[in-house]
Order: C-alpha cells, then sequence, then structure tokens
C-alpha cells in the first residue's frame, strides 16, 4: 500500500505548511498553538475556518491576508 504511505506523508505536510503560516501570522503565540492543536485534531475544516477568518479580516487586502503582523511593519 505505497499509496497509503504518500498520502499520509501529504497530510503531514500539508499541516505542517498550514500550521507554519498561521504561526508565522498570529501575533499572540497561545493563540497560534490553540489553531494548530485544532488544526491537528479537526483536520481540514479547521484550516478552511482559519483561512476564511483571515480572508474576512484582511478586507480583501492580499498581503494583508498572508502577512497579518507583518503588515504594519513592512508595508505601511
Amino acid at each position: 500500500m505505497a499509496w497509503g504511505k504518500v498520502s499520509l506523508i501529504d497530510v503531514y505536510i500539508g499541516f505542517f505548511l498550514f500550521s507554519a503560516w498561521v504561526i508565522y501570522r498570529q501575533e499572540k503565540w497561545m493563540t497560534a498553538v490553540l489553531w494548530v492543536l485544532l488544526i491537528i485534531l479537526l483536520g481540514n475544516f479547521t484550516a478552511c475556518l482559519y483561512a476564511m477568518i483571515a480572508l474576512y479580516n484582511s478586507n480583501n487586502d492580499f498581503k494583508r491576508f498572508w502577512l497579518e503582523k507583518h503588515f504594519n511593519n513592512n508595508y505601511e
């Protein structure tokens, strides 16, 4: 079952990359840890929810969506 191993690796890489983005974006580390734990426990539903909240809070500003806490320091 090589496809099972590949799928599992794909899921773990996705969790890692998305969690890294959440940690990078969040100002408070406890909030970031909470989101990462929720992503690990509830999966893509939580990741989608986080992305939707981030998009809503960014007011359709692409740079703010990706950078959030770093946005004010670098681009204003």
